[in-house]
């Protein structure tokens, strides 16, 4: 069968406006297009199309409108989305004393710890945590509070994550970026230490409703808090920090066989989140928003999965069946503040559709290179993705550009397999600082090795469908047809006739 895609890449009258507000008013663009098969509307602003707004709309006359089929199904056995990470703390400015730059002549001194000190760590909710050094490795320290009991780790068990975290250590710093070296843009802030602390608690305490289950585990496996690098300043607010490198993981999930490979990839998802903050904000004072710390933590975690012999269950592509029930229009720009407070769905959708971007672009931009360029460049959010596949392929992309080519990744599948298009379907495997790096294929069509549906919708209610910041919709048409396409200028569109 003959497959003809057909790319309309089209900047409307808002494209340098993504921020503006759009007027209720605003009229309709009309747009006359034949022999679709699929239809591919993206959402390039930062602004979220809600349900009671018409941005979109296919006229119902348009030929064969009634000959569609939608495959919308339940995300069926699938648990609720087990976070991560925890979504960083807005730092204020005001608390901190920032300069141009740390002098290169400052004295820097790098504290070490010893197996038996005592520390007093600070949790996610500002709770106070009194830990012991149980364990050091060669990177890092392993530390336990000393008040756990249900879920307290053995020397054995302390010793297998400190190995873990040493066996990635030098490859995800040459992949990421180095860890902080004491040098930075700003003072009143801790010395680095010699190691990377790991501790381990049951960070919701047994506290079951958490995520609803029976088993006593709460919703987060691990997180990363970047206060914990800064002293309080006098004459400010107080805040609370451990004052040390640390990442945070659950003991309870530790404990746990069942859930080894998840937990083996949250020390590289929260190691990049503190890299990517050191890197970007401690080194060069510049900030970002979530979807790009978040999207370059599970990427990372893809690039380990066979480091630590991950299958599917456990991993990030797991995160990938909320992409392909059509959550994707939910996009991943546009993160709730708070994400234990709002529902599950909506918050994995979120991580999945970041995933999923970040998985697109390693995937066909430039694998391990790209990756670390992203890390390590001097931007963030989208001018640090545009910068880094510009300087590693010579590509000159928009960012809309790239949300179009994301979408199409839904639909370039194993079943089509289109060659010079976007896909998720392909494998890497490269050298970055002589490392060796490789990514699976995603089959979006095949995600556990069954054959699952990929979730569309249909034309006649597209219009009171939900369209979050830098998400996307694809209407699916079972013959090609005639449409009248409505859309406001502020969206694109692309089509694929069969």
């Amino acid at each position: 069968m003959k497959k003809i895609l057909t790319i309309l890449l089209l900047s409307f009258l808002f494209v340098g406006c993504i921020d503006q507000n759009i007027e209720e008013k605003q009229d309709l663009s009309e747009y006359q297009l034949e022999d679709v098969n699929f239809l591919l509307i993206t959402n390039p602003t930062r602004i979220d199309k809600d349900e009671s707004t018409t941005w979109v709309k296919i006229q119902d006359d348009s030929r064969a409108i009634v000959n569609t089929e939608a495959n919308l199904s339940e995300v069926e056995n699938f648990p609720l989305y087990v976070e991560h990470t925890l979504p960083a703390k807005i730092i204020d400015p005001t608390l901190l004393k920032k300069k141009n730059a740390r002098s290169i002549n400052d004295e820097v001194e790098f504290v070490s710890f010893k197996e038996g000190d005592l520390h007093t760590f600070y949790d996610y909710n500002d709770s106070e945590i009194n830990a012991k050094l149980q364990y050091e490795g060669e990177y890092c320290y392993v530390w336990q509070d000393l008040d756990e009991e249900t879920s307290k780790l053995t020397l054995e068990e302390l010793k297998m994550f400190a190995d873990n975290f040493d066996s990635i250590y030098i490859k995800q710093t040459a992949l990421c970026g180095p860890k902080y070296d004491g040098k930075g843009k700003f003072i009143d802030i801790i010395n680095p230490n010699e190691k990377i602390s790991i501790l381990m608690t049951d960070i919701f305490n047994g506290d079951a409703d958490n995520d609803g289950s029976e088993d006593e585990k709460g919703s987060i496996i691990g997180f990363f808090n970047p206060l914990n690098y800064f002293f309080p300043v006098d004459g400010n607010e107080p805040f609370l920090t451990s004052e040390m490198e640390v990442i945070v993981v659950d003991s309870v999930y530790a404990k746990d066989e069942n859930s080894k490979d998840a937990v083996s990839l949250t020390l590289v998802h929260e190691f990049n989140h503190l890299l990517n903050f050191v890197n970007k904000y401690l080194k060069k004072g510049i900030n970002y928003e979530s979807w790009y710390t978040e999207m370059l933590a599970m990427v990372a975690e893809d690039f380990f999965m066979e480091e630590f012999d991950v299958g599917f269950e456990g991993s990030p592509h797991e995160r990938l069946k909320w992409f392909v029930n059509a959550w994707y229009n939910y996009g991943f720009r546009n993160w709730p503040s708070d994400v234990n407070k709002v529902p599950g769905e909506i918050v994995s959708s979120i991580y999945s559709n970041t995933y999923a971007f970040g998985a697109f672009l390693v995937r066909n931009y430039g694998g391990a290179e790209l990756f670390h360029e992203i890390c390590t460049n001097d931007s963030v959010n989208e001018k640090s993705v545009i910068e880094a596949i510009e300087k590693v392929t010579g590509k000159n992309k928009s960012f809309r550009d790239l949300l179009m080519e994301y979408g199409i990744v839904v639909l370039n599948t194993s079943s089509f397999d289109l060659p010079n298009y976007p896909s998720l379907y392909r494998e890497y495997s490269g050298k970055l600082n002589n490392y060796e790096f490789k990514l699976k294929k995603i089959d979006l069509e095949n995600l556990t090795g069954e054959p699952n549906e990929i979730g569309f919708y249909l034309p006649t209610g597209i219009e009171n469908v939900y369209l979050g910041s830098y998400g996307f919709q694809i209407v699916y048409f079972k013959d090609p047809t005639d449409i009248v396409l409505k859309i406001k200028g502020v969206l694109e569109f692309d089509y694929l006739s069969l």
